[in-house]
């Protein structure tokens, strides 16, 4: 191994994994000029991939940045992506079915929030939710991202599970600190969310 090939290593290895949040998923390749289908979280569109931000990919364990060259709607949250220097389809290959990471930092500015304020659903679970009237629901067990709008899965005292919708509207703050999600929910939903056996 030689000294430039030390030095690429040690800035790829510079994107920990606490930097990234997952914004979507490559599907398959699309022409022959190395053009992939993209999937993207409801947070993320087509602008941040055209704009100056690098996608992240695992390549063998390591964080490898990439660079879009183009980018095109295919539908609602389908987009075909472009990344320079991936010229063929055998090459754009290679990507099928990774997962496409973002920056922390770049999402928060794409964005125009703050860097703390970006969370996956899954980092919330084990965190407490607490309502403004109601008090504490109970703490979060897991993420429904089957409908239209992706619910916290919250057990209640008695064991039951509650759904809380993860939207803007409901959510008043999260206390990464305390682990915490305070909520302010609408009158009688802790009850009509129930899940009734």
């Amino acid at each position: 191994m030689n000294k430039s090939s030390i030095g690429l290593q040690s800035k790829l290895d510079m994107i920990a994994n606490s930097e990234l949040l997952e914004i979507g998923k490559f599907q398959k390749t699309h022409g022959l000029q190395g053009e992939l289908n993209v999937i993207l979280d409801q947070a993320v569109d087509g602008d941040f991939l055209g704009g100056e931000n690098p996608v992240i990919i695992d390549i063998d364990g390591i964080n490898v940045p990439f660079y879009p060259e183009s980018v095109r709607t295919k539908g609602a949250e389908s987009y075909l992506l472009k990344l320079r220097g991936v010229d063929s389809q055998a090459a754009a290959s290679a990507f099928v079915n990774k997962t496409i990471f973002a920056r922390r930092a770049d999402l928060a500015s794409y964005l125009e929030v703050e860097d703390g304020d970006l969370f996956t659903e899954e980092e919330l679970i084990g965190y407490d939710v607490i309502d403004k009237k109601v008090g504490r629901i109970g703490k979060v067990v897991g993420i429904d991202d089957n409908t239209e709008n992706i619910l916290l899965v919250v057990e209640d005292k008695a064991g039951e599970d509650v759904f809380v919708p993860f939207v803007d509207d409901f959510i008043e703050g999260i206390d990464e600190g305390e682990s915490v999600i305070h909520t302010e929910l609408p009158d009688g939903l802790v009850d009509l969310n129930s899940k009734e056996e």
